[in-house]
């Protein structure tokens, strides 16, 4: 079972892994490649690759800078400023919030759907925890045969419950693990009623401006203009669909540097957690 310890451990494990390849500036110190004599630098530029890159080690950044293009009908670069949109790593902050619930003791992660939602079918047997570590046994909605017809709607949380929350569940709450973003869905709903708040203006207040990380948001409908970019896929734009949908499974947006300064951070908060945990000779072993 997902304790609120190691949900925390696993998120920083998976924040400082996604802070040291990702999508940022255009600041470097050359380092060759011990195999090649390329500068990491020249060894990027070298692969089929478009977006951006900070490396670091040691508290010193190595590589900083973006590559390709932003948004090619007008030639804007990818640079150190450039916002993407970075997907389900939304998750990980949704669960942030979660434990920032938790710690204040507004929730506890062994409270069950039910509470929130009280007419979620088998919402009793489902708990935060299941929610979290995609345990619950919810169909994912994206891959659901409707999903095409309302992704460029605009929806409240409870009208994207609404998309999935009668299809049976695939096993047992529990049972097994399967990735279904519905999960997600419903942890971003239950933040706003236990938090009073909406999603967005939580994770800002709480998570983005206390790290401060300035850059990073709940995305916009809009992207290729001004710091968002465009997106590309088989170099055709994509990003046709309202953030409504994807919501608190993967509407968020950042930086290379915002995820560099939250990566630091969380090491340092880690650290110290691990240290007073030493102490009491439990976790960490």
């Amino acid at each position: 079972m997902l304790t609120t310890k190691g949900l925390f451990k696993s998120l920083i494990f998976s924040v400082v892994s996604l802070t040291l390849v990702a999508c940022s500036s255009n600041k470097e110190i050359e380092v060759s490649k011990p195999n090649g004599g390329q500068t990491i630098a020249e060894y990027v530029a070298s692969q089929d690759f478009s977006g951006a890159v900070l490396v670091a080690k040691d508290g010193q950044i190595l590589l900083s800078r973006g590559y390709d293009y932003a948004e090619r009908s007008n030639k804007v670069e990818n640079r150190f400023d450039t916002v993407f949109r970075i997907g389900s790593v939304t998750k990980q902050f949704t669960a942030m919030a979660m434990l920032i619930l938790e710690k204040r003791g507004q929730l506890a992660l062994t409270d069950t759907v039910a509470m929130y939602l009280n007419d979620y079918p088998d919402g009793e047997k489902i708990t935060l925890t299941h929610l979290l570590n995609m345990t619950s046994g919810i169909k994912n909605y994206t891959e659901m045969e409707n999903f095409s017809s309302y992704k460029n709607t605009s929806l409240t949380p409870l009208q994207l419950i609404e998309k999935f929350k009668d299809t049976s569940l695939e096993f047992t709450p529990g049972s097994k693990f399967k990735y279904s973003n519905s999960n997600y869905v419903i942890a971003g709903y239950i933040i706003e009623q236990v938090s009073g708040q909406a999603y967005a203006a939580f994770i800002e207040q709480e998570i983005f401006q206390k790290l401060g990380m300035t850059n990073s948001s709940y995305g916009k409908d809009k992207i290729g203009y001004d710091k968002f970019v465009q997106g590309y896929s088989n170099n055709k734009p994509v990003g046709g669909i309202s953030m409504t949908v994807p919501y608190a499974a993967g509407a968020l947006v950042s930086t290379v540097e915002d995820f560099y300064i939250n990566g630091i951070k969380a090491l340092l908060t880690a650290h110290s957690f691990q240290k007073n945990q030493r102490k009491k000779c439990t976790l960490w072993g």
